[in-house]
């Protein structure tokens, strides 16, 4: 498997990120996993775990005006993708001279925590709280 990235805004490009994407964006499993359906703007740096031509994950990451990257989607259908797109996020925030890089994500998804990510407090009510990492 392998991590293809894409900066959204160009047509080629869209056609390609999308393409590969395909129902996963649109999926109802997808939309239950993150707890939200998936939106974008130009500007927006995708990367896919692909593995045969086929997207077996996806990690949207935003650069923020704040100099701070903001990690907005993590879905894998293979169990080591997650792990391969959270570390071409943090090179590429690393590139773009990014303060920091931060998701938010459950409570309980500690992954975050083998990246050196910190968690927020413990929300007060629901499961999503704040994991920012300083680069």
């Amino acid at each position: 498997m392998k991590v293809q990235k894409f900066i959204q805004g160009e047509r080629e490009t869209d056609m390609k990120l999308f393409g590969l994407l395909g129902s996963m964006l649109t999926s109802v499993a997808t939309h239950e996993a993150l707890g939200v359906c998936p939106s974008s703007i130009a500007g927006d740096v995708w990367f896919l775990a692909v593995e045969n031509d086929i997207a077996k994950g996806f990690l949207l990451l935003r650069p923020m005006k704040s100099q701070k990257g903001h990690i907005r989607y993590l879905y894998a259908e293979h169990s080591s993708a997650p792990a391969m797109l959270i570390k071409a996020a943090i090179t590429e925030a690393t590139a773009l001279k990014l303060a920091s890089i931060y998701t938010k994500d459950r409570y309980s998804a500690i992954i975050w925590q083998k990246f050196n990510f910190l968690l927020g407090e413990k929300p007060a009510r629901g499961q999503f709280t704040h994991w920012e990492k300083v680069l």
